[in-house]
């Protein structure tokens, strides 16, 4: 068993559960001078001289704070340097990869959205999270604001791109695009299909009607069209 830093070899019965589980008298009281001692005003278990941190069951909410004064122009988008809580073991925690997200009455206290980020907390000092100001006066975030709450994500399958646009790295107050590889629009080479009013069936002489209210001959033969190519897709009676 890994205990934070600590591995522990003990001969145990393991049920299909996927439940967490407490640690029992064996492990904590252990033999050969190695039991552990609980401290519950520092939220840490001692065992082998080393310190476990306890975390509360639930959750598992983080707390997120602006790293630095930041304000936000009208009407942009900003990247914000911002601090996830940390814990002692997340230096051993080789996917610490997080969602964060707007803490509550964050919308209430200022007039900003904030977008849902993925974030690892073990890359860099501070975590960078996407705010979008959508009125004309600037909106100032403090130093050590709380403005989000980051939750643990057990497995990560993928990202879509693994950085931003590196033509717009230095790009902190406007919008940034994704850069995303083999992707291009393609646009339509075939023709919409075109018939006559007179082709239309009669289950769909109404909806014929209604759709080509104010519309040009030509836009009408090709609604036309579209309902003579997907006639059978309709209901022709209750």
């Amino acid at each position: 068993m890994t205990l934070g830093p600590v591995e522990v070899t003990k001969e145990a019965v393991v049920a299909d559960i996927e439940d967490q589980v407490l640690l029992g008298l064996d492990v904590l009281a252990g033999g050969n001078g190695e039991q552990a001692d609980i401290f519950l005003s520092k939220n840490v278990i001692s065992l082998r001289g080393k310190e476990i941190p306890l975390v509360k069951e639930g959750k598992r909410l983080r707390k997120v704070t602006v790293a630095e004064d930041v304000t936000v122009p009208a009407l942009s988008e900003v990247l914000v340097d911002v601090y996830v809580e940390r814990h002692e073991a997340d230096d051993y925690d080789q996917e610490a990869n997080y969602v964060i997200e707007p803490a509550k009455g964050f919308s209430h206290t200022y007039p900003l959205i904030m977008a849902a980020t993925l974030v690892n907390v073990n890359r860099a000092l501070t975590c960078k999270v996407r705010v979008l100001n959508p009125f004309l006066s600037n909106v100032t975030l403090r130093h050590d604001a709380d403005i989000g709450e980051a939750e643990k994500i057990e497995k990560c399958t993928g990202v879509i791109a693994a950085e931003e646009n590196l033509e717009e790295e230095g790009n902190l107050a406007k919008i940034r695009r994704v850069q995303l590889n083999n992707v291009r629009a393609h646009s339509c080479s075939k023709a919409l299909p075109v018939a006559n009013e007179n082709d239309v069936p009669p289950h769909l002489k109404t909806l014929f009607e209604q759709s080509t209210v104010n519309k040009t001959e030509e836009e009408k033969r090709v609604v036309a069209g579209l309902l003579v190519k997907f006639s059978d897709t309709f209901s022709k009676d209750e």
